[in-house]
């Protein structure tokens, strides 16, 4: 039974079989009020849908059926990820060919996104790389997984 609807059904038919049956006269549940139906109208003016979680364009993907980035951007291995991506046939990210950290601290044009070790260059900021460069890349990684 759905509720709160189940709580009015069963004191319905402990009505119905005391009237029926006789005997002491049944002890009723309280039943909360049940809100009006919504319809499609007050759904529509009253809840907005999510906003989506902007991600960056999935690419690569070799033998797995291979996924080209859009215009402007660029595949590379996904910084969030192990491995190594779409250089052995794995799925990697699009992202635009523009640095940003470094030396400078060049920041991310889209303040949504945040900025990580390109994966392409040999420097490594874990293992002695002080200025390196990175990539902007949106911080969800979308319905691929969680990082």
């Amino acid at each position: 039974m759905i509720y709160p609807q189940g709580c009015y059904c069963m004191n319905d038919e402990k009505l119905r079989c005391w009237e029926q049956c006789g005997g002491p006269k049944p002890t009723l549940a309280s039943c909360p009020p049940i809100s009006p139906p919504q319809t499609l109208s007050t759904l529509t003016t009253t809840k907005q849908p999510p906003t989506p979680t902007p991600t960056n364009p999935i690419c690569g993907g070799g033998r797995a059926g291979y996924h080209e980035c859009p215009s402007g951007l660029t595949c590379i291995k996904d910084p969030r990820d192990p491995g190594c991506g779409p250089a052995c046939d794995g799925l990697g990210i699009c992202v635009e060919d523009k640095m940003c950290g470094g030396f400078a601290g060049l920041p991310c044009n889209d303040g949504r996104k945040v900025c990580m070790d390109d994966p392409r260059d040999g420097c490594d900021p874990q293992k002695g790389g002080a200025d390196c460069g990175g990539v902007c890349v949106f911080p969800d990684k979308g319905p691929y997984g969680e990082w």
